[in-house]
């Protein structure tokens, strides 16, 4: 008995898979909060006395040195602008002659049986 392989329980039938897909959306959220930072300069009057004292009595002297010094801070963007403008008419003029009821002399003696 030994390498052989005995069936006890009589026949068994294959197993047999059935799969079923079952299908669901969900809807899945994301909250987004985009921020848009702009730079904004906005300017402070900022004064420094500078007061130089020489103290003998009994005068006082008083230098006050305010020195302002201007740079000029440019903002750049671009505008885009669009116009219509109206052209003047552009005036077409087209022009045919059309000759109505009109025969030859010759072929009205014919018709009326005259020969010149």
């Amino acid at each position: 008995m030994y390498g052989k392989t005995i069936q006890m329980g009589g026949y068994m039938p294959a197993p047999r898979v059935n799969t079923v897909y079952r299908y669901n959306t969900v809807a899945k959220v994301h909250n987004v909060t985009r921020y848009n930072d702009v730079e904004h300069t906005q300017y402070v009057r900022h004064i420094n006395h500078i007061v130089n004292i020489t103290r003998v009595q009994p005068v006082i002297y008083t230098n006050v040195v305010t020195r302002i010094h201007d740079r000029p801070v440019y903002s750049v963007r671009n505008e885009y602008l669009h116009e219509t403008r109206m052209l003047p008419a552009r005036t077409v003029v087209t022009s045919k002659v059309v000759q109505m009821n009109y025969r030859p002399t010759h072929m009205q003696h014919e018709a009326y049986g005259h020969a010149e």
